[in-house]
């Protein structure tokens, strides 16, 4: 069952699927009739955050949605109400996915009423429900990937569930709303530099049961297995993770070392899911704790690479050392500085300092957990179904696993540092090429880049300051949409978001296929390359549309017949094996 029709079926006041291309009402699909309305400039070529969905929508300082939650079930305006002093006793959800870029410390309205304080709000890591002077903080543990939000008031308890979780609530007593209005909106943020996307937000005048939340929860989650995209097209399909890379030695929390042992009066252990915290204090009290360890990798392995990671991005430094003296920061996800193809110093021995922080340890409070340090013999990406794999005497990153598209994981696929690209070797004429890619930014950039060979031309897609860069390109496509004759392709990517690309080449090429690279001393800047499919046909436009439309969960449906043809791509239609039929 689709997301959208899961959440229809329980009964909500509003449910903006935030999917129109022209951007002036937010149209309310719940039958209620609370539209909504935009407000700034919107992009429509952000893939959804809603498997099934068709947009996710940014929102920055100048770009907000207003939403009206007035009407009730059967579309009378001055009837819908709840959160306000005249329905204290109400029950009330609001629900919705996100994703966050900020970076600066205010507090940003998610879904809320700014003025009243009632609704989600976002801050420092922090996920805040707002019910007048009542308020409840979740502090996230991992914040830079999308995610399933629901705040749910139930009179005399105040709940937040993420991801379908139950992660933090609290008791009230006694409550009644002091305003007599209410308004939501989702943005603006208070800062230029910041921006967020939501999708598909709903509000409920009922609290949903854990259930229900975690139905809907689920069925909004991408399930999209890339190889079942590409091989029955034949594609040779590179996923760029690291599930087929054995570390050569490991150092971990909590299997060689464990959190109890640096334990001080003002952090506790929670045993059940393995995280170090702050004790929560009464009033605002500024705390900080630091881990210092030291470990030996064994002599006598070959060490080319490495890479440390952890779980808890914000309030969370972490540096090492090879001397216990000059100490470098590392990346969550990257090489340690030490131990790296371009610097690695033969040392034997890792020195690790880690620093968890909070300026509130009354409602702030970062979690620790999942330490990891991973060293590598080698380095090389292969591919799911053939012998090809992608390889560079340059650093990059990768990640574990292959995490699906839409969750927008910034540990996903292969990520090139901007001193170097990476290339996959074949032995077969490619006449196509699929791509998932995230620019970090729109600075000049070669995309793919395949040398003169023989008879086989040389090949580049990328862009200048000023104009497309192509040479042996037949047709390019970014999200479904043709884009060849765009006068300059940086234009069609959103910083810092996925965009499935496809190249079809004039003439096959049959040559070292380099991406982010297009001479030995000239790389792009670092970006994400995810899902990487090779084909030795031309692939034409229904099978890139419907690749793409499947990536997002939305198979694009052919019907024909000697007298008529129709095409649905982009339509919202209920085609589901479910009748849902009510009465009043």
């Amino acid at each position: 069952m689709s997301y959208y029709l899961n959440v229809i079926k329980d009964n909500p006041l509003g449910l903006w699927p935030l999917d129109e291309s022209v951007f002036t009402t937010a149209n309310d699909i719940s039958g209620c009739g609370n539209n909504g309305t935009y407000t700034g400039t919107f992009s429509p070529n952000i893939m959804p955050l809603v498997y099934g969905g068709s947009f996710a929508t940014k929102i920055t300082d100048a770009s907000y949605i207003t939403y009206s939650v007035n009407k009730n079930f059967y579309k009378n305006a001055g009837y819908g109400g709840f959160a306000t002093s005249n329905y204290s006793d109400n029950d009330f959800s609001i629900e919705l996915w996100f994703k966050q870029k900020i970076t600066t410390g205010g507090v940003v309205p998610v879904f809320a009423d700014e003025a009243n304080s009632i609704g989600l709000f976002y801050q420092d890591g922090n996920i805040i429900f707002k019910l007048n002077n009542e308020s409840l903080t979740y502090k996230l543990s991992f914040s830079e990937k999308a995610m399933h939000l629901v705040a749910r008031y139930n009179v005399h308890t105040m709940d937040i569930y993420i991801d379908g979780r139950p992660m933090a609530s609290k008791s009230i007593s006694d409550f009644k709303f002091s305003n007599s209005s209410l308004q939501f909106k989702s943005g603006p943020t208070p800062n230029a530099a910041d921006s967020f996307l939501i999708d598909s937000p709903s509000v409920y005048r009922y609290g949903l049961s854990p259930v229900q939340i975690y139905q809907h929860y689920y069925a909004g989650l991408d399930h999209t297995q890339p190889i079942h995209i590409v091989e029955p097209d034949d594609g040779l399909l590179l996923g760029l993770h690291g599930q087929n890379i054995s570390p050569i030695f490991i150092y971990e929390y909590t299997k060689d070392s464990q959190w109890q042992l640096f334990l001080d009066e003002n952090t506790y252990y929670n045993e059940k899911e393995k995280y170090i915290s702050f004790n929560q204090t009464e009033t605002a009290e500024a705390k900080q704790f630091v881990v210092n360890d030291v470990f030996n990798i064994p002599g006598g392995i070959p060490i080319e690479s490495s890479k440390i990671e952890w779980r808890g991005d914000k309030n969370i430094v972490v540096e090492t050392s090879i001397d216990g003296v000059t100490y470098s920061a590392c990346v969550n996800g990257s090489s340690l500085p030490q131990f790296n193809k371009e610097t690695y110093t033969g040392s034997n021995i890792v020195y690790v300092r880690i620093t968890m922080s909070t300026a509130d340890s009354s409602k702030d409070l970062p979690r620790l957990s999942l330490f990891r340090v991973s060293f590598y013999s080698k380095k090389e990406l292969y591919a799911h179904n053939y012998g090809y794999y992608a390889e560079s005497n340059k650093e990059y990153d990768f990640a574990n696993f292959n995490y699906p598209v839409l969750v927008r994981h910034p540990n996903v696929g292969l990520k090139t540092r901007g001193t170097g690209g990476f290339k996959v070797a074949v032995d077969q004429e490619v006449r196509s090429v699929e791509l998932m890619f995230t620019p970090s930014s729109t600075a000049e950039n070669t995309i793919f880049y395949s040398g003169l060979s023989g008879s086989y031309p040389e090949t580049k897609l990328g862009w200048s300051s000023s104009a497309s860069i192509k040479s042996n390109i037949s047709k390019i496509y970014i999200n479904g949409v043709d884009k060849t004759s765009s006068a300059n392709i940086k234009n069609e990517f959103v910083v810092g978001e996925p965009h499935h690309v496809f190249i079809v080449f004039a003439s096959p090429v049959l040559n070292d296929l380099q991406f982010n690279y297009t001479s030995p001393s000239n790389f792009g800047p670092a970006c994400n390359y995810q899902n990487i499919a090779l084909y030795k046909y031309e692939v034409l436009e229904p099978t890139i549309l419907n690749h793409y439309n499947l990536y997002c969960g939305k198979p694009a449906v052919s019907v024909s017949d000697s007298s008529m043809q129709l095409t649905e791509s982009s339509v919202s239609t209920y085609n589901q094996d479910y009748l849902i039929v009510s009465s009043a």
